[in-house]
């Protein structure tokens, strides 16, 4: 291998000298040259892997992108080569639509968005699902265009404890069906949740990412936006499936292929902050699922899940489409699948990573021959695929799944489960937020181990069919631990009889169960952690509580904490003045209740009937004698108090023509303390007589109307005698 290096070393210091083409030329029209030559053996794959971008191999004939610089490396070697010409399409063969033109025609799926297209319709599966999707933007691109993802879940805007699939495509910037179908899946998945059984059944248990583009920067090259311009690379010439740390350089990117980019750094940094369990990355240019490892010829510890995963995929596409994603031209081809070091060497690529390094089960898909199809084939690869997409992401709700907590406290812990054979980090972890977990595996029995630092970890025997779901939720003791403190207040310590009590525990050191006394209380025990109580009789009470938590328990006694004195009761009791009035007249109501909090008067024959006010005034139309009632509350009980026949109401005195034959007012006197009385007799006295009979003052009238003043009369209430030509008469008055 060090030999290899220095060759390469030696012809990279002259390439200049063996170089007979016009290296400038051929790059004055596009950033990339597309060349096609041969290989003695596979062993030159592996250093030449390490130094351009092979796209293919098939046998000894290689397929490979190249900037400017890495062409000249390669010209270095002197290796024949023929430069492949990149296909164009016609305008009308990429059909490519801004969002207004896509709104009518969208569900042909015909064409191929604009970036600003792409934007907008991100946006609106976001406008119009609100409560299934949510639209993530994660970076942008070095040219500052947008990384956008689309997560759909029934719960999109929770973190529950479910599986996260990640769908990506596009990160070789001109390879584009996947862009299309993907953009196709957010839709299919979004309208069809509610009426299509398994669609729901995906959106109510998993969180599906789906990001579209992943290369915005080399699918909208051109400055018109056209595909046709899209190059493989970013704006910086490297080939983002080539710049991820590679365990094989350390966990630093390859030399030829660095340093990380910036859209590399923002994949890495979503990768981190989710926990996704499966992941497809979407390619294009041959037709073939590739399975991990690239990097290295050792095969994962799931090589055989893997091939199972993949020959379902595709043997799912063969029953729909027979002679399609074949894999024809693809070096270790198996009908359609591909173990990637069989097919070629990629070092930095980014399967490899989410694998070693994120525990993300990440295929790459190669979705189509032609990297960028006319968009009037992509219904047809959408027909061929949609269901594969579907299986794969089921595949998320298989193997042994649950969720790993500490025994103590029951908070989420990042767990790593493990499997004796488990080489290259192919454990899986926990999602740390939620303590979620999902290992894959194929049909099998297996010793699982579950283990988190400076906790007991437990290894437990699982048995396992494909397509089954086994769940195990696991507690973790910590090896170390501290028993909980226990402590607690109440909301009221006095209270009255019959009175409730809040309860609130404040014991540290996180105990996981509680034991609760309330001595005199109802309940007298309770294992809620804030329980309430009530306490009926009077006396003084204590309070016990055990705080346990699985290192022990311990306990906390408060003598004599809670006195209860005896409820103060309402009466109910009430007045009104007058209680003897004409009709078209006014009651006040005055209310000498004790202990009352609420009011409610029901007034038979007045207006209004009912109030709830403390000291209501009333007014009563008609003419009869009426009951009151006042009902009063507080927080122990209620009284009421009926007075029956309490309220009298005269009807004013007319003659047979209708006219008034005695009418005092106001009545109530008020304020000016002046008399009026309207009649068509002829009075000339009136006296006024308290209720002990004595006479208080006579009046003598001249003219109707008679006013008089009683100003400096006592408040009260007084009987008028009227003599009049026809007689005596008498009234009530009520001077205030």
């Amino acid at each position: 291998m060090k030999k290899n290096y220095l060759f390469l070393f030696l012809f990279f210091t002259f390439r200049f000298t063996f170089a007979q083409v016009d290296v400038n030329q051929l790059f004055s029209n596009h950033p990339e040259l597309i060349i096609k030559f041969h290989i003695q053996d596979r062993s030159q794959l592996e250093w030449l892997t390490r130094y351009i971008s092979i796209d293919n191999v098939f046998e000894n004939e290689v397929t490979a992108y190249t900037t400017i610089e890495e062409f000249e490396h390669f010209l270095s070697l002197k290796i024949p080569f023929e430069i492949v010409k990149k296909s164009i399409l016609a305008p009308e063969e990429l059909n490519m639509l801004d969002f207004e033109a896509i709104q009518q025609c969208r569900n042909d799926w015909n064409y191929y968005p604009t970036y600003q297209g792409y934007l907008d319709m991100m946006t609106q599966f976001a406008t119009d699902y609100p409560e299934l999707c949510r639209l993530v933007e994660f970076g942008t691109s070095v040219q500052n265009r947008k990384l956008l993802a689309c997560v759909i879940s029934k719960n999109v805007n929770e973190r529950e404890a479910e599986p996260q699939v990640f769908w990506s495509s596009s990160m070789h910037g001109d390879e584009l069906t996947g862009y299309v179908l993907t953009l196709r899946f957010i839709d299919y998945l979004l309208s069809n949740y509610g009426t299509n059984e398994r669609v729901t059944y995906l959106l109510d248990n998993i969180e599906i990412w789906i990001n579209p583009i992943a290369n915005p920067d080399g699918t909208f090259k051109g400055s018109g936006g056209t595909v046709n311009d899209a190059t493989r690379n970013n704006a910086n010439g490297k080939d983002l499936n080539r710049n991820y740390p590679d365990d094989t350089y350390s966990g630093n990117v390859p030399p030829g292929f660095g340093p990380l980019q910036k859209e590399t750094n923002a994949f890495i940094a979503l990768q981190q902050a989710q926990s996704f369990n499966l992941s497809v990355n979407i390619h294009g240019g041959v037709e073939v699922a590739n399975y991990p490892w690239d990097n290295k010829i050792t095969a994962t510890a799931d090589h055989e899940w893997w091939k199972y995963v993949c020959r379902e995929y595709v043997d799912t596409v063969h029953f729909h489409k027979p002679n399609y994603m074949k894999g024809t031209g693809v070096s270790g081809n198996q009908n359609g699948i591909v173990w990637g070091w069989q097919w070629y060497q990629v070092y930095g690529g980014r399967q490899d990573y989410a694998n070693y390094y994120d525990q993300t089960r990440e295929f790459c898909l190669e979705i189509s021959n032609d990297k960028t199809p006319s968009a009037s084939q992509l219904p047809s690869y959408w027909d061929g695929h949609y269901r594969s997409f579907l299986n794969y992401t089921q595949q998320a709700l298989y193997g042994i799944q649950g969720v790993v907590t500490n025994a103590c406290t029951g908070e989420p812990l990042h767990a790593k489960i493990s499997l004796p054979n488990d080489i290259h980090n192919s454990y899986a972890m926990t999602d740390p937020g939620v303590g979620f977990y999902a290992r894959y595996l194929k049909a099998g029995t297996y010793t699982v181990t579950f283990s988190v630092d400076d906790y007991i970890p437990q290894t437990v025997t699982f048995t396992v069919a494909d397509k089954q779901k086994i769940v195990q939720n696991i507690e973790l003791t910590p090896l170390e631990g501290t028993l909980p403190t226990p402590e607690f207040t109440a909301e009221l310590t006095s209270i009255q009889a019959n009175q409730t009590v809040f309860f609130l525990d404040l014991s540290e050191n996180k105990p996981t169960s509680w034991d609760w006394s309330f001595e005199g209380g109802i309940p007298a025990t309770s294992e809620e952690q804030n329980p309430t109580v009530v306490y009926k009789n009077p006396g003084t009470y204590s309070v016990e509580l055990v705080a346990k938590n699985c290192f022990g328990e311990d306990t906390i006694t408060k003598e004599n904490y809670i006195t209860v004195t005896e409820t103060d009761l309402p009466i109910a009791d009430f007045t009104a003045n007058p209680t003897q009035i004409n009709s078209g007249e006014t009651v006040s109501f005055t209310n000498l209740s004790q202990n009352a909090t609420a009011w409610e008067w029901f007034f038979e024959g007045g207006t209004p009937q009912t109030s709830t006010e403390e000291n209501p005034i009333v007014f009563y139309e008609n003419e009869g004698i009426f009951n009151v009632n006042l009902r009063v509350t507080n927080d122990f009980s209620t009284d009421e108090m009926l007075k029956e026949k309490y309220i009298t109401v005269e009807e004013i005195k007319v003659d047979e023509n209708g006219k008034i034959v005695l009418r005092f007012y106001p009545n109530p006197v008020l304020q000016e303390r002046k008399l009026t009385l309207e009649t068509e007799l002829q009075v000339s006295k009136i006296e006024i007589i308290n209720l002990l009979g004595a006479v208080v003052e006579t009046h003598y009238l001249i003219a109707s109307p008679y006013s008089f003043s009683v100003l400096a009369m006592k408040n009260g209430l007084y009987i008028l005698k009227i003599t009049s030509s026809k007689g005596v008469h008498f009234s009530k008055i009520l001077i205030q």
